[in-house]
Order: structure tokens, then sequence, then C-alpha cells
């Protein structure tokens, strides 16, 4: 794994784009209720379990979603 994998978050293709766009992609990811280094902070500490970071994934959601 590289460094730069460490602040990797999944998210799907338009949002990526966007998020691109916007220039900021923390700044971006925030305005839609997600706080990327808490997320990618949690995956990478959890990168040698598959289900816990499904898992972690899975609470995102339902935090961001309405």
């Amino acid at each position: 794994m590289r460094n730069a994998d460490r602040w990797a978050v999944p998210i799907c293709r338009k949002h990526h784009d966007e998020a691109h766009a916007a220039g900021d992609d923390e700044a971006y990811l925030a305005q839609h209720g997600v706080d990327a280094r808490a997320l990618a902070s949690s995956l990478w500490a959890s990168r040698d379990d598959q289900v816990g970071m499904e898992r972690i994934v899975f609470r995102f959601n339902q935090m961001v979603r309405p």
C-alpha cells in the first residue's frame, strides 16, 4: 500500500468527479456530511479487516443519508 492510500475514501464516480472539480476534496465531502479524515483514519486502522471496513463504510453511509 502507498502512503496516499491512507487517505483514500470510497465514493462513487459522480461524487469523485464533482469533488475534483470543486478543487478541495475534503471541503466538498464535508458539504455532504462526510468527515473524510475520520472516515479515512477509521478505514486505515481496519485495513486488515475487510468486514470491519465494510461496517465502517455502512455506518458512515447511515450518518450521511437523511
